[in-house]
């Protein structure tokens, strides 16, 4: 490159340039700078997608079989936008819900293996949700013992991990998710997310995990009225063609194999 001459303003301007290279160390930060690189679409479009993250985290224990029970459920409050998942998984590891929730690139399912599915593998789809939150609390049941954590703007709160009582772990395995997602940080003064969509993503999802799974699905609209259905997948992944075909000549013949 020819050296062209330089005003004394410009080769300060060179001089000092590397002084002006900032770098974002907390990696909450980075992400709620520029959540659109992490969920794509925001407002109530990317609230859907913090959504899919945490249930397909859930169904992911069924399809690798560590599930005690092929059962979740979800609940979803339009008037304040908090969303609950609960399945019956092996819970966040004790004494990992911090780096689980607060780093990214964290993730069982780096290593493939034949025949155990999963959605996820980046790592990133639950701590991304937590780090775009107002906030989460997570509620994790391992062997009769349980460990409660809480995120404010998606850094964990000063008391860290702490137990459950004994008491209330009898009898529970796995963990319940709860989140508000930021209306800042997903770029909306209001969300206008309704049950019923919630109720379509769910729905449209439980299918593909394996026959058999079900999902209870509680919402309560603005308007205070409880909403409630069981969504069972009874068929299969041919329950969306089933779905779609109004009047068939004959009821479906189904023949599977893995």
């Amino acid at each position: 490159m020819t050296k062209k001459q330089t005003t004394k303003s410009l080769e300060e301007e060179i001089r000092n340039y590397g002084s002006t290279i900032k770098e974002i160390k907390d990696i909450v930060e980075k992400v709620r700078q520029t959540p659109d690189v992490y969920i794509g679409p925001l407002g109530d479009k990317g609230f859907l997608t913090m959504i899919r993250e945490i249930l397909q985290n859930g169904l992911d224990e069924i399809l690798k079989g560590v599930s005690v029970d092929k059962h979740m459920a979800v609940t979803f409050d339009e008037r304040t936008n908090r969303v609950t998942v609960t399945d019956h998984g092996r819970g966040i590891p004790h004494g990992m819900i911090g780096k689980i929730f607060g780093q990214t690139h964290t993730s069982s399912n780096y290593e493939k293996q034949p025949y155990i599915y999963s959605a996820g593998k980046n790592g990133c789809g639950g701590a991304v949700t937590n780090m775009l939150s107002h906030s989460m609390t997570i509620d994790s049941y391992q062997l009769g013992k349980g460990k409660h954590a809480e995120f404010v703007e998606g850094h964990l709160w000063k008391k860290g991990e702490v137990d459950i009582p004994a008491k209330e772990c009898k009898g529970k395995q796995g963990s319940v998710i709860s989140f508000i997602p930021s209306e800042t940080c997903l770029n909306v003064d209001k969300f206008s997310l309704t049950w019923e969509r919630v109720y379509d993503l769910v729905a449209s999802i439980v299918p593909l995990a394996p026959i058999g799974t079900s999902c209870s699905f509680d919402a309560i609209d603005r308007n205070g009225i409880v909403h409630h259905e069981d969504i069972v997948n009874q068929d299969g992944v041919i329950t969306h063609l089933i779905n779609l075909t109004q009047n068939p000549f004959i009821n479906p013949i189904i023949i599977q194999n893995d």
